[in-house]
């Protein structure tokens, strides 16, 4: 037996690892650069707004996210601006870990075992549980505990001036943490018939 293919041997640690951020990380990104998926939420959470500014500000995002363009100033205020930054530092550094990961799996192409996918489903019923549990009090845990750890400041703070309020609203990220958790199911089907024993 080659030291790869012992279950408890670093290298398979890393590769369950590489596994589930990739799987992860891959339905976040493919929603969070959708810009229709953006129109989508929009139109269900009952944003009264033309389409064109709508799909433009999310176009304006995605292009911010991706290190494409800066922010518009006439759209968005300072403050809005700013925080936006602050999420980028943080997307870059879950972006980051991604291209490691796909790396890894590249390097190491001859050792890894794609049924391991199979692997990641495992811990698909973590992920659904969350949701439910934190939606009653969405509210105290978007603002007492997401926004109090993940950032130093309260430039998270949005007021009806700013476009953000409107736009992003709790119930946004609520359909957008659902909408995640169905690609996610969808990502572990395909996954789950390719590779099954």
């Amino acid at each position: 037996m080659k030291f790869w293919e012992n279950k408890y041997c670093l290298f398979n640690l890393i590769e369950k690892f590489c596994f589930s951020y990739i799987i992860y990380f891959l339905g976040f990104l493919i929603l969070l650069l959708d810009p229709f998926f953006y129109l989508i939420l929009f139109f269900l959470t009952g944003i009264d707004l033309p389409i064109n500014l709508l799909f433009s500000y999310s176009l304006d995002l995605i292009g911010f996210f991706l290190h494409i363009s800066p922010l518009d100033s006439l759209v968005w205020s300072s403050k809005e601006i700013l925080h936006y930054i602050d999420v980028r530092e943080i997307f870059d550094k879950f972006m980051s870990v991604f291209v490691l990961c796909v790396a890894f799996l590249v390097v190491n192409l001859k050792k890894v075992n794609l049924k391991r996918l199979v692997f990641v489903k495992k811990y698909l019923k973590y992920i659904i549980l969350f949701p439910l549990v934190v939606l009653p009090f969405f509210s105290y845990f978007w603002n007492n505990i997401f926004h109090k750890y993940l950032f130093s400041n309260d430039l998270w703070i949005m007021y009806p001036s700013d476009l953000s309020y409107h736009i992003f609203n709790e119930w946004f990220f609520i359909l957008f943490y659902l909408s995640f958790i169905l690609l996610e199911f969808l990502l572990f089907w395909i996954i789950d018939d390719k590779f099954r024993d």
